[in-house]
């Protein structure tokens, strides 16, 4: 009948709507990573059950601090001094962490010669690399894959790029065990963070500032 056929309409018309509004959604948050993609010069590649992201900067890797996230944080580090901290320091820090194990102004991270050269330095919380304490006053160089713990349980992983790419060269000089999409590129990948202890998947991680 009139009515019901008008109500079908009405539906009809609703769900269109809502279709529309999802999609132009989707198109604005697709533009966002698309620019994120660029400006931080990454790339992306599905490798079965695993997702590699490929970026030329040094970075943290950790896992996201909402214990009901699904996502992987990555925190560049910036030339000169890098700080990290808790959240509620009363100067923000570079790096911010809610764990009540975070020092207000817990240590910093310094690169120099654009990542030929990388050192952690404490400052007032318990930073240790590799699993060896680092003492005040004698920071630690750092290497690629070198693993962060600072205060109890908050874990990173250290990617160097560029020393990843020349330890790759060294270990294969004509290439042929370079799998990168691009030469340029070294793979930050997630399973490494993955295979540490299970505690270290409760992270508390706070989105880059």
């Amino acid at each position: 009948d009139v009515e019901s056929t008008l109500h079908l309409a009405v539906d009809l018309h609703n769900k269109e709507e809502k279709i529309q509004s999802l999609t132009r959604s989707w198109a604005g948050k697709w533009g966002d990573i698309q620019k994120i993609i660029e400006e931080r010069d990454l790339a992306l590649r599905s490798e079965g059950v695993k997702m590699t992201v490929a970026s030329e900067q040094p970075h943290l890797l950790g896992v996201d601090e909402d214990r009901f996230g699904a996502g992987v944080v990555l925190y560049y580090l910036k030339s000169g001094d890098t700080t990290i901290g808790h959240v509620d320091a009363p100067i923000e820090n570079d790096i911010s962490f809610k764990s009540e194990s975070i020092a207000n102004f817990h240590c910093k991270i310094t690169l120099l010669d654009y990542g030929e050269s990388v050192y952690l330095h404490k400052l007032e919380g318990l930073s240790f690399v590799n699993q060896i304490p680092v003492e005040q006053d004698e920071p630690v160089k750092l290497s690629h894959s070198d693993t962060l713990k600072l205060g109890s349980n908050t874990y990173l992983r250290f990617n160097n790029p560029q020393e990843a790419m020349k330890l790759k060269e060294e270990a294969s000089p004509m290439g042929t065990n370079n799998n990168t999409s691009n030469g340029s590129f070294a793979s930050a990948v997630w399973s490494p963070l993955m295979n540490t202890s299970s505690n270290s998947l409760i992270q508390t991680l706070e989105q880059e500032r």
